[in-house]
């Protein structure tokens, strides 16, 4: 079921709800993105991990660490992925009883211990290999390089390592951003999008 995409700014109430270790999952991206929702089943193309962390001047900001081809392992500010992203986002938290064991702020130090490594590509073509093959043989990837990271592989371990696996389906480098919100550990809070966005799909 969808729910009303809200506009992301500065003083929203999507913003606000935002804590550290929730999940941003990202969809009806670019086409490249989309063969990652097709090949995968999934309604997710991305997906990275949320943190508050003041700014130099003080100021309480809202960033993201994740896995991107562009840039391989890195935080960024969510007011600048939303700039550039075209698709709508959704915010979602790990739930009971699991946020007991979930410890946000070592999950959060696990993926930022790993900015600067690769992104890995070699998931992707496995993904789609599965979904040629109707999944028969079960050919998702396993780890190939260790030192990079598709972007769910990267949640899914720092989830892991903060108390939570939030895909006991598929090893790490296996899991697909879908995967990480479907096995009932998390629930969507609410979805969002850049106010630009936002207007373009009332009209």
């Amino acid at each position: 079921m969808r729910i009303e995409v809200k506009e992301y700014a500065r003083g929203t109430a999507a913003r606000d709800a935002i804590k550290d270790g929730d999940l941003v999952m990202f969809r009806e991206g670019p086409l490249h993105d989309l063969v990652i929702e097709i090949g995968t089943h999934g309604l997710y193309c991305h997906a990275a991990l949320a943190f508050r962390e003041p700014d130099k001047d003080g100021e309480d900001r809202v960033y993201l660490v994740q896995a991107t081809k562009e840039r391989g392992v890195h935080t960024r500010l969510l007011s600048e992925e939303l700039e550039v992203f075209e698709g709508g986002m959704e915010h979602w938290r790990v739930t009971e009883p699991y946020v007991a064991k979930y410890v946000a702020k070592k999950c959060i130090e696990e993926a930022r211990s790993k900015v600067g490594l690769p992104y890995a590509m070699t998931p992707i073509y496995w993904f789609a290999l599965d979904f040629i093959t109707f999944g028969l043989f079960d050919l998702r990837a396993k780890k190939i390089d260790p030192k990079a990271w598709f972007c769910s592989e990267l949640v899914a371990w720092a989830a892991r390592k903060g108390g939570v696996d939030l895909d006991p389906k598929h090893p790490d480098p296996a899991t697909a951003p879908s995967d990480l919100v479907t096995h009932g550990r998390t629930s969507i809070v609410g979805a969002f999008a850049h106010p630009r966005v936002v207007a373009r799909a009332k009209k």
